[in-house]
């Protein structure tokens, strides 16, 4: 991913690059890269970046009535960059309010499957919340459960409810997690009605200087979503999606030895997620 060097960058992400551009305002810049399992991937998806940042501005906007968000604005032609930065840069940037991540990442799971599927086929439960025995795989939930993860330089991992209370305080964790499961309802009813099915989906929150939830990073991306066609879903089987998990397939697929050596994706796994990206992309933003 080109970088820019008329700002200063903040932070280099697994798929975003941050650079500041004042003490209360960052670019944010979504690249073309890809991660899965909280690993980078030595490949890149085209239009990727420009997909997922459409994608993102079309629910911010949609909530913009529900809760306060990072996103300001994406028109960059203010900022001190050069005519190639802004080439570069087109339909992937956007300016965002400078907050305090918190390190918590909100899933809400509205079907069983990934890793609360696998967690269900051990233990019954999911995050700690038990479930009711016999659900198969893909399975439609009785109402969205919230399944937290802790943030931690080397990945995430799941935590319990109780524990997102000793991490933040009872009251910001009430909010986070009402706040997750209202942005979960409304979404799916939205995507519902257009024939894609979410799944389940993660969110990430900051705090402002004065303390106030804002909503950050990503909205219903297909990096962040699991987004099924509703069309030809199927309870017991792994759903037809628009999102990465054609990629994590192929992923789970390879011996240790084959994912150290792995330099690049099959040509075809590549066209077939930039299909799904800018399927979801077209049938949720029009």
């Amino acid at each position: 991913m080109y970088k820019l060097t008329s700002l200063p960058l903040l932070k280099s992400g697994k798929v975003r690059d941050i650079y500041t551009i004042n003490a209360s305002r960052l670019l944010i810049v979504a690249s073309d890269r890809v991660s899965a399992f909280d690993a980078l991937l030595p490949v890149s998806i085209p239009r990727k970046g420009q997909m997922i940042n459409t994608i993102s501005k079309f629910w911010f906007n949609f909530f913009k009535d529900d809760l306060n968000t990072q996103a300001t604005t994406d028109k960059v032609d203010d900022l001190p960059l050069t005519k190639v930065e802004r080439v570069k840069i087109r339909n992937r940037a956007v300016i965002v309010k400078n907050v305090t991540p918190i390190r918590i990442e909100a899933i809400v799971r509205g079907y069983l499957v990934g890793s609360g599927w696998a967690a269900y086929q051990k233990t019954g439960k999911v995050c700690g919340i038990t479930l009711k025995p016999g659900l198969r795989l893909a399975e439609r939930l009785k109402s969205p459960i919230y399944t937290p993860s802790e943030k931690i330089d080397s990945g995430d991992i799941n935590i319990t409810y109780s524990k997102t209370v000793e991490m933040v305080g009872a009251d910001l964790a009430h909010q986070i997690r009402e706040y997750s499961l209202l942005l979960y309802s409304k979404a799916a009813k939205y995507a519902l009605a257009k024939g894609i099915i979410i799944a389940d989906v993660k969110f990430e929150f900051g705090l402002d200087h004065e303390g106030n939830l804002i909503l950050i990073d990503e909205l219903f991306t297909p990096d962040s979503a699991r987004l099924w066609v509703k069309d030809t879903y199927q309870v017991g089987t792994t759903p037809d999606s628009y999102d990465k998990q054609h990629i994590r397939d192929y992923i789970a697929s390879l011996e240790p030895d084959e994912m150290a050596k792995l330099r690049s994706l099959p040509a075809d796994l590549i066209t077939q997620t930039t299909k799904a990206y800018t399927t979801a992309r077209d049938i949720l933003t029009t």
